[in-house]
């Protein structure tokens, strides 16, 4: 259920960080590195700060970091592509189940990045530190929220 919450906080944040022009790549924006790698750059100071990588972690982790933010946001940009909206209040119980089974299908991919990246970091991460980047992400989220919030008014 835990997994749910954060997944349901993470897909709300970037959807309205997008709404925003914050997840705009640089090049979409006409500006050279724009908000979307101001974000970047603050994740990553961030986690520098709170999990205290080792000289020989440093390389790998950054490495797989972004593979994983990559892979993450792919299916996130999928996950807008199937919001519930998007099906026909006409459509046929045929249409309703193909569209359930491709957002169940798509869970699971999230579920299975996230256990495939788990593993990786778990090969040369202690468990401190590990934890220590869950909590991290959250809080980045929460901090990131309470921006746009404190720039909207």
């Amino acid at each position: 259920m835990n997994r749910f919450w954060n997944a349901c906080t993470l897909a709300c944040a970037l959807y309205l960080l997008q709404g925003v022009g914050c997840l705009q790549p640089a090049t979409a924006q006409g500006q050279t590195g724009g908000r979307w790698q101001q974000i970047v750059e603050a994740r990553k100071e961030f986690i520098k700060s709170r999990i205290r990588l080792k000289a020989e972690q440093e390389e790998r982790f950054w490495k797989d970091y972004e593979e994983y933010m990559r892979a993450r946001q792919q299916l996130l940009v999928e996950r807008r592509r199937l919001r519930p909206e998007a099906v026909s209040r006409t459509a046929t119980d045929a249409e309703l189940y193909a569209f359930i089974e491709q957002h169940t299908a798509l869970k699971k991919k999230e579920i299975e990045l996230e256990e495939l990246y788990y593993r990786r970091f778990k090969s040369y991460l202690t468990a401190a530190q590990l934890f220590e980047l869950y909590k991290t992400e959250e809080d980045f989220m929460r901090w990131l929220l309470q921006e746009l919030r404190e720039r909207r008014r």
